[in-house]
Formats: C-alpha cells, structure tokens, sequence
C-alpha cells in the first residue's frame, strides 16, 4: 500500500511474478501518492488473479503498463477509481494472457503512444470497460492508437477520447452504451461487426449508423416497423421509412386480382447475398366475415430485383382467376434471405 503522500520509485515493478503467483494486492491511494516505474509495471507477470488499485488522487507511473503479461497471466485486473490516475507511454490490458480487466469509474488513464486490448490472437476475453472518468489516448503528433483486438472496449459512461481507434479482428467489440467517444481517425473491418450483432460495420457506415451501438439491430431508425437487422438482410436503406416490403395495391382485373408491391431490394453492395433474395408474394384464404387464417402459401415466387440504391422497387404479379374464386384472398410479400 501506498498512501496519505508516499512515493515508491523503481526501474520494475511485479505483482504477481512467477506461475503460481496469485491474489496478490497493490493500493496506491490518496493526493500526492506516486508508484513511478522507470521502464514497466506489470500486474500478472505470470501470475493469476493479481490486482492493482489507484484511488482517490493516487499516482502510478510508467513507460510499459502491462495487466496479464505471460500466457499464463490470467484474470488480472486494474481498478483506477474516484480520482486515481495511471500514466503510460504503452499499455496492454491482456499482452499475451487471458481474462484480464481494466475497470475505470471516477478516475483516468492517460496513454500517449499506444493501447491494445488483448495482444494474443488466440484470446478474445479481455475487457477494458469505463463507466465513469475518462480514457484519453492522444499525443502532440495526433498519432497515439488504441487498438481492441483480443476483446471488449465497454464504454458506459465518462470520456474516451483518442486520437485512432483500431477495430479490425474479427473476435474484437467495442461497445457504445453511454458517455462520450471522441476519436481522429478510425479503422473498421468493413465486413465485420464491432458489436457481433450480424450487421456488417460497412452498411452501418454507408447508412449514417453507429458501428458501436450493441442495440442497432433491434433498432427501427426511420419507424417503419422494420429493425436494422431485416433492413440489412433484405438490402434495404435504413433510413428511409418508405424502404420495406410491403403491399401496395389490390385491384381487380377482370376475372384475375392485380397485387402491386414493393419486393426486398437486393443492395448486395453491403449485405452480400442479398442480389440473390427471392420476394415471394403469397396468400391465403379468408372467410365471409373478414377473417382469415394464417396459413399462407406461395402464389409466385420470382427473382425479382438485383442490386439498387436501397430505396426497393415497385412490381406487381397477377393472380389469375382470383377475383372469380369462392373466397376471399390476403395477401402479403415476404423475403426469403439465402
């Protein structure tokens, strides 16, 4: 523990050196406490369930911040809280181990040449989750990058704030649900989901989205009845509340009953597959007093569009000898996604 003023300087600090190094503690608390590392501070060497608390104004300094080290440094975690500050030049939260965690609710990180989150490629379990505070990644050169690439960036509340935020693994998610994101430039897979909801991070961005909105999927952005998940599938914009398959017209054409609608669009320029979509318009049976069962089958199924601008296409299909038949017919479109 170190507190009420104290200072501790060293070239290395451990906790947690060897394998079967665990549960081991550090407190740095209070205005004025400093840990300061001339080169790193490694919480988890190789060791497990080791953790690290700055609160309260307390300090810690370094040039390397490291939170699970060696393959075997695993659920390692850093509380920096209610005013506590930790400064690096570089910092890992997961460098080559599994299951570690850096928590910041009331207090900051400051890194000025690079973060990551998880450095294994064959771990995808480290967090980085702010709820209050703040997570500043920048330097005078504008060049500083915090890259998710082996887990989760939470943010919750508070500000992260970076000058180029890095999204590009496939087992990589960053979270928006609360609090600011400010960032230069960044860097998405465009065929990947930085939430792993399904929707492609290219199509969200094409579209004015949020990449990092975890709830986009279950979201109805133009209120139309439609969320962005069967927007995208069906290759239509989200935007526009007039973009979904629906009937248009019934009329009646001698014996036959004309069915105008809007089939599914098939933007394949973000929802691969969807040039492929079959609009299938079916019916089923009513009854003399409106009602009708739910049982429909397929009057006609076509191809009908291939690509477009997102907005879908009127058609219309005739179905012969309808308006003679001794019931009635409803009517709906569907989308069937490859």
């Amino acid at each position: 523990m170190i507190s009420n003023g104290g200072r501790v300087f060293n070239n290395w600090g451990h906790i947690g050196y060897d394998t079967n190094s665990f549960n081991n503690q550090a407190l740095v608390t209070g205005a004025g406490s400093i840990w300061s590392n001339a080169t790193v501070v490694l919480v988890g060497d190789s060791g497990s369930s080791n953790s690290l608390a700055i609160r309260d104004g307390g300090l810690v300094d370094d040039y390397w911040g490291i939170v699970g080290e060696g393959e075997s440094g695993s659920n390692n975690s850093v509380y920096v809280e209610s005013g506590g500050v930790w400064r690096s030049q570089q910092l890992a939260v997961g460098d080559m181990g599994s299951h570690n965690a850096l928590f910041v609710d009331g207090g900051s990180v400051f890194v000025s040449t690079s973060m990551v989150v998880g450095y294994n490629p064959l771990y995808c379990n480290n967090l980085v989750q702010l709820e209050s505070g703040q997570v500043i990644v920048t330097n005078a050169a504008g060049n500083a990058t915090l890259e998710v690439y082996g887990g989760s960036f939470v943010l919750l509340g508070g500000t992260l704030r970076v000058d180029t935020l890095v999204v590009t693994n496939d087992c990589a998610q960053f979270m928006h649900l609360g609090g600011t994101l400010v960032y230069k430039t960044l860097m998405l897979d465009p065929n990947l989901s930085a939430v792993g909801d399904g929707i492609l991070n290219g199509w969200k961005q094409h579209y004015g989205l949020d990449p990092f909105d975890p709830n986009l999927a279950n979201e109805d952005p133009d209120g139309d009845g439609f969320t962005s998940l069967q927007k995208f599938l069906a290759g239509f914009n989200p935007t526009n509340a007039a973009a979904y398959p629906h009937i248009i017209s019934v009329a009646r054409q001698g014996a036959n009953i004309n069915v105008t609608y809007r089939g599914a669009n098939g933007d394949n320029t973000w929802s691969p597959g969807t040039a492929s979509l079959t609009n299938v318009l079916e019916f089923t049976t009513g009854t003399v007093n409106g009602g009708y069962s739910n049982n429909f089958v397929s009057a006609n199924v076509t191809n009908i569009l291939s690509g477009g601008t997102g907005t879908g296409i009127v058609t219309n299909m005739i179905d012969s000898g309808a308006a003679t038949n001794s019931s009635s017919r409803y009517y709906r479109v569907r989308v069937l996604v490859p």
